[in-house]
């Protein structure tokens, strides 16, 4: 991951991330649309931004949609139905090597949040537990076929850059495209797919119902540890033509990642709208406290 920090990922930081509080929007909101590539903690500061009102406090009119993958995401933005999205950072990468002009403007998450999970059948098959080795446990996974919001994402990249830590090939995993979280778990559950990378709660809650087991937690790979791994993006033609709506839109997520840095108990009560009532939420405050603290904030 180092080296595609080392690619060139700018974050044209824009003042958002230390919050200015004297300046709130007085005029009549702005209507953009943010789409976000799927549920999970890792946005955090988004889910606590909408629920705490943060954007219509900086004069945003937020249509927050929730898409499945970074090539929708992408398609997104390059056609102008969204201005911003919340998504990985080699969303950016993808982006900028297709030759669309892309740029950064905040981070959501400042170091990797997804854990390589995988059935129980699976590793116990290849006789590996989370305290094995870590290379025997990223050799395991070889043959896997692992489920992915869409073909490209930052599930399917990281898996294959994994394997060639390793030495092997990055074709040394098969990525299938199942669709958002609940999806892959239950195709976890069900022996469609051996495994998945995604951010808290999926894998623990597949540990809690007992079909999985979280065999390579995110901080166990060096790489991991720090770079922007979530990223509020979008096309450099509307960023420079709205610096104002630019700010303040970052702004609302700084003020949300401020705010879980100070009390990192905080509880996000999903059903109010930050996910869905749809999603299986039964241990919603239960494993909000206990993985919110878990996602870094820049």
């Amino acid at each position: 991951m180092r080296r595609l920090a080392a690619m060139g990922l700018a974050l044209a930081v824009t003042g958002a991330l230390a919050v200015a509080g004297d300046t709130w929007a007085q005029s009549p909101r702005t209507r953009i649309t943010m789409v976000q590539v799927i549920h999970a903690f890792a946005f955090a500061p988004v889910y606590v931004a909408r629920h705490k009102g943060y954007f219509e406090a900086e004069g945003i009119d937020l249509d927050w949609q929730l898409v499945q993958g970074s090539a929708v995401a992408i398609a997104a933005l390059s056609g102008g139905s969204a201005q911003f999205a919340a998504g990985a950072s080699t969303e950016v990468i993808t982006m900028a090597t297709k030759g669309l002009p892309v740029l950064a403007v905040a981070g959501i998450t400042a170091s990797m949040t997804m854990d390589t999970v995988v059935s129980k059948a699976w590793a116990g098959a290849r006789k590996v537990t989370p305290t094995s080795p870590l290379r025997e446990r990223i050799l395991a996974l070889r043959g896997a076929r692992m489920g992915v919001a869409s073909l490209g994402g930052p599930p399917d990249r990281y898996a294959r850059w994994l394997m060639t830590t390793v030495g092997l090939s990055p074709d040394g995993i098969s990525s299938i495209k199942i669709g958002g979280a609940p999806e892959t778990m239950t195709a976890v559950k069900h022996g469609t797919v051996d495994g998945f990378l995604l951010s808290p709660p999926s894998g623990p809650q597949v540990e809690h119902e007992g079909y999985g087991v979280i065999l390579i937690p995110f901080r166990d790979v060096p790489e991991f540890r720090e770079f922007v791994h979530q990223s509020l993006h979008g096309l450099k033609p509307y960023i420079e033509r709205n610096p104002q709506v630019t700010e303040h839109v970052a702004r609302a997520i700084a003020r949300a990642n401020n705010l879980i840095l100070e009390d990192n108990t905080l509880k996000i009560h999903l059903e109010s709208g930050a996910i869905k009532q749809g999603l299986d939420t039964r241990e919603g405050p239960w494993w909000t406290n206990q993985y919110l603290r878990n996602i870094p904030s820049p």
